[in-house]
């Protein structure tokens, strides 16, 4: 007869201290015996907090459009992704029905795509429920009435892409998958496509054309080009290998794939050099066609002319008159749509107010519109075709008809924005709530246009409370780019940036002090620059303050601007002076052609040292480090540096930054070397660890891993959570965080003596939660 093996129930921290005791108890011979108590498990007990009335928007946030074709049954639109308070909305917005008419999505839905141009709308909408991806498939010929049936077919990945009845998920184990929707739901996988090892793939869209199968990728993590596509010739039981999109281009992008007479037009937008200065390099709509992935060829775009007689464009072009193409500034481009019949497409494009038709006959000739009445606001996102226009601003969602002025719309608030300073606490200043506008004025004889960052401060109040704090104003002007930055002795700055060209305000960096987070005052030492500056993040090393900025200054014998860093330092936070900045003295000097940028110092064994970047001639980043080397700086680069990689700041854990695309760490010595030491996968991603002590960490991030596909860690779930190690970061386990199931906003970790406030970035308020006896919470230590 066999003993019954006992059962025994030891406290978390007794199993922590007594790294024998399987052994002792002598359970080693009982077979089949779970012992939950053998790998102890990290948790935390989160204390939610409220947001206060004072920090919440008046509208649903803005999240997400796409444009839909029209058809004989149904008119042009763009679908509409608002949210509040978690809750998803979506609204499919017409000439005819301006406030849109609402779409019948779970209210809990936290992923969308569309496909929006074939005879049937098809809107995928996901919930997550008890750790797993569930996805309805809503579909309409008219946007008023709507089917609706569950997808079949173990889709576990989010869905990324849709058109021509497939849909495309993410990255996954380094394959992308492709799947063929039937009408009634069921789900059928094609042959994943695969991804090359330590790269990161992101499908912008795809499509089909009979057996033909075509996907648009931008692609992370590799020194080649980033815009690729691959495609199948059956149906995608084969593909062939990634091809770039063709052009003497760089920042390609695909927003739609149309199937069009057996092959494919890709519409989407790049950035191209311009014929009068071998320097400047402005982005504007593009298109593409062929048959497959080894065919495609681009396809001639015209620029809309500028239309204006009278206007001079001082830093380039020179004189306009009205047949000047609008080669000189960036022109967006918008949601493509095709006519009913399928033979013509339309693309938007815009700079500010002033939108103009793309227009792409049957023969595959395109045609630039003429210049018409400008819109009634700074333009953010637009559809467009014969009948009219539909078009997002700051805080509604207009539509125009052809040949009328009137406008009316439904209402959305800008998406907020987070910043938390690194040191930031529960008390005083937290961090920021940002959103930005952009504005025009068109005068007769000027015209002007501002975007601006609007927020307001935030921290912890009385009764666990997120509530607005008191700020530095900066001046009268609205300053973009304004952060906190939290630095030793209780010490918090505020900077601000207001651009050169603002009619509204004189340029340069604004900096303020505060010791009590409530009354501020100006610094000094810190002058006022007459170009654009970029402010990096201040800190405190080995008891002296420093405050990195770099301006963009043009060479004197002319050509592009060059970054060029500045350093300051202080001893009090209030009088700073200039202090001798890291130049970039890169090995290849090609890498910094357009200087450099220092994020950050910080110090490994008393050498100074300063995080940053360096620019090449086509805008690409390159992360560095600065290491002092007397009186001089010596610039360090990362080896074996990839698209995708870079430096975002230094904390208990290291340097932490991306790498190929994704979140990752690296360990810092004193002559600059950087060497990864974490980088993130598609189940999982740690942000920055607080070292509690005694073994015990805190990290927030996110976890996709949905029930049935856990790993050896036992871990399962999807979205946004806390990452707690009991053993110094050997082993990590997951606490899922309250109404994020499938939801992944960047989650914020900061001490206050011995509690944790956590924040999560979601897009109309953030949400607070308070650790209390974080170390002791961690290691299990309650009640003992």
């Amino acid at each position: 007869m066999t003993a019954a093996c006992p059962v025994l129930r030891p406290s978390r921290r007794s199993l922590l201290l007594s790294g024998a005791l399987l052994g002792t108890l002598g359970l080693a011979g009982c077979d089949g015996v779970s012992l939950p108590w053998s790998t102890p498990r990290a948790t935390v007990t989160l204390a939610p907090m409220t947001t206060a009335a004072e920090l919440q928007p008046e509208m649903p946030v803005y999240r997400e459009d796409w444009g839909i074709s029209p058809s004989s049954e149904r008119p042009m639109a763009m679908l509409v992704h608002r949210e509040r308070a978690l809750e998803a909305d979506l609204r499919a917005v017409t000439l005819e029905e301006p406030e849109g008419v609402a779409v019948p999505i779970d209210p809990l839905t936290t992923g969308l795509v569309i496909d929006g141009h074939g005879k049937t709308v098809r809107v995928f909408a996901s919930r997550v429920v008890d750790a797993a991806r569930r996805t309805v498939m809503h579909t309409s010929t008219d946007l008023v009435e709507w089917g609706s049936v569950d997808v079949d077919g173990g889709i576990g990945a989010a869905l990324v892409a849709a058109g021509d009845g497939l849909v495309a998920t993410s990255q996954r184990d380094g394959e992308l998958q492709v799947w063929d929707v039937s009408d009634d739901g069921a789900a059928t996988a094609l042959t994943p496509v695969p991804v090359p090892e330590g790269q990161k793939w992101s499908v912008q869209a795809v499509g089909r054309a009979d057996d033909a199968v075509l996907v648009a990728i931008d692609r992370k993590g590799t020194s080649e080009e980033a815009a690729v596509v691959v495609s199948s010739s059956d149906g995608g039981v084969t593909w062939s290998a990634p091809t770039p999109l063709p052009g003497d281009a760089d920042q390609k992008s695909v927003h739609a794939i149309f199937a069009q007479d057996g092959a494919f037009v890709l519409v989407g937008s790049w950035r191209t050099a311009v014929d009068w200065d071998e320097h400047t390099r402005t982005s504007r709509a593009a298109a593409w066609t062929g048959a497959g992935a080894e065919g495609l060829h681009a396809e001639e775009v015209p620029l809309p002319r500028w239309g204006l007689e009278n206007f001079h464009q001082h830093d380039g072009r020179g004189e306009l008159d009205p047949d000047t193409p609008i080669d000189f500034t960036d022109l967006s481009a918008g949601r493509p749509v095709r006519s009913p019949d399928g033979s013509e497409i339309s693309v938007p494009t815009w700079w500010g107010d002033d939108m103009r038709m793309l227009r792409r006959d049957a023969d595959g000739t395109w045609s630039a519109g003429e210049p018409k009445e400008y819109v009634p606001a700074y333009v953010l996102e637009a559809v467009g075709d014969a009948t009219g226009t539909i078009f997002r601003e700051n805080g509604r969602v207009y539509v125009q008809e052809a040949g009328s002025s009137e406008e009316a719309g439904l209402r959305v608030d800008p998406a907020r924005g987070l910043s938390v300073a690194s040191a930031a606490t529960g008390t005083g200043l937290a961090g920021r709530i940002t959103w930005t506008t952009s504005t025009i004025d068109r005068g007769a004889e000027q015209i002007n246009w501002r975007s601006p960052t609007y927020g307001t401060a935030f921290g912890a109040g009385e009764g666990d409370q997120l509530v607005r704090r008191n700020e530095s104003l900066l001046g009268t002007a609205k300053p973009r780019s304004v952060h906190i930055h939290r630095l030793d002795g209780d010490l918090t700055l505020c900077t601000g940036v207001v651009p050169v060209g603002d009619p509204l305000a004189e340029p340069g960096f604004a900096v303020e002090a505060s010791t009590d987070h409530s009354t501020w005052q100006s610094v000094t030492g810190l002058p006022r620059s007459e170009n654009d500056v970029a402010v990096g993040e201040a800190s405190t090393v080995d008891g002296v303050h420093y405050l990195p900025v770099a301006e963009w200054i043009f060479p004197e014998d002319g050509g592009p601007s060059v970054l060029t860093p500045r350093l300051y330092s202080s001893t009090d936070g209030i009088a700073w002076e200039a202090v001798p900045p890291p130049m970039p003295d890169h090995p290849e000097p090609e890498k910094a052609a357009l200087g450099a940028h220092v994020d950050v110092m910080t110090s490994v064994d008393g050498v100074l040292i300063g995080l940053g970047s360096v620019i090449d001639a086509l805008d690409e980043w390159s992360p560095v480090t600065f290491v002092q080397d007397g009186e001089s700086w010596r610039t360090v680069p990362l080896g074996g540096a990839v698209r995708g990689d870079s430096i975002a700041g230094v904390g208990d854990d290291g340097v932490h930054g991306s790498v190929a695309g994704r979140t990752g760490r690296w360990s810092l010595t004193a002559d600059g070397t950087l060497t990864e030491t974490y980088r993130a996968d598609d189940r999982g991603r740690r942000g920055p660890a607080l070292d509690l002590g005694e073994g015990a960490l805190l990290a927030g991030g996110w976890i996709d891993v949905p029930a049935g596909t856990e790993g050896d860690d036992g871990e399962v779930g999807i979205g946004a959570c806390l990452w707690a190690s009991l053993d110094g970061g050997e082993s990590w386990q997951a606490t899922m965080l309250p109404g994020q199931e499938g939801r992944f906003p960047d989650v914020h970790v900061r001490a206050q003596g011995d509690d944790v406030l956590v924040i999560l970035d979601d897009p109309d308020v953030p949400h607070g939660y308070w650790i209390r006896g974080a170390r002791a919470d961690v290691l299990g230590e309650e009640g003992e």
